[in-house]
């Protein structure tokens, strides 16, 4: 049996036939995988592109733990939610943040390679985890990624931003007193759809409404000002 199961794995192994190329990291995978789960390897392993020919992939601007993860998710719809085991640990500390911070990155990298699955896993876990009963030990964790959130998704993307504005409105009186909350606030000024979506809730509308609408019409300057105006409050 052990010697059929490592024959059938040896011969999985061997059929791989796209090379992931993640800075000095090399991946092998199987392509009609990739096809399969996502749209921009679909177009890159069938198209008229270099993929297609050389067979291989280059992920310069990705981390390749964050890789890992999507490639697990492609193959047993799933990633692990810790650090890989498969990985080198010292490698992987410098650049795993928390368990929000991995959720914002994959959801990232499942839009940027077209992976509805992924995003849809990634803003479940992100959405479980930020539950009222658990909000004020993971404030901290969720206000340090919501620039990545605002940075690395398209405005049309609500997957997300809505969540953490409305996480944040319905719990506003336990949030202003946590400890960090002045400090971290004062970086997510620096998001301007994320304050912009709650000085909307605090005049009471629709946050999506109005940012869609009406955000596109303010000057910078006045979106400064609401911006100011509302994390004084």
């Amino acid at each position: 049996m052990l010697t059929r199961f490592a024959a059938d794995s040896t011969r999985v192994a061997r059929l791989a036939n796209l090379t992931l190329i993640c800075g000095d990291i090399t991946i092998k995978v199987h392509s009609f995988v990739l096809e399969i789960r996502s749209k921009f390897f679909s177009v890159a392993c069938s198209g008229p592109w270099k993929e297609a020919k050389t067979r291989e992939t280059s992920l310069p601007d990705n981390d390749p733990f964050m890789v890992r993860r999507m490639l697990d998710h492609a193959y047993m719809r799933l990633y692990p939610e810790t650090k890989s085991p498969s990985c080198s640990p010292e490698k992987e500390e410098a650049t795993y943040m928390s368990k929000l911070s991995t959720y914002v990155q994959m959801y990232a990298l499942g839009e940027k390679y077209g992976m509805e699955g992924l995003k849809e896993e990634a803003a479940w876990r992100f959405q479980e985890n930020l539950k009222p009963l658990r909000l004020r030990s993971e404030l901290p964790g969720m206000l340090e990624v919501v620039p990545a959130i605002y940075t690395t998704t398209p405005e049309s993307d609500r997957g997300l931003r809505d969540h953490v504005v409305n996480i944040c409105a319905s719990g506003w009186k336990l949030i202003k007193t946590v400890p960090e909350f002045k400090a971290i606030a004062l970086r997510s000024q620096n998001s301007p759809g994320f304050s912009d979506g709650m000085s909307l809730w605090k005049m009471g509308k629709c946050a999506r409404e109005e940012s869609d609408m009406n955000w596109g019409m303010v000057t910078a300057k006045e979106q400064r000002k609401r911006q100011m105006a509302f994390w004084r409050r």
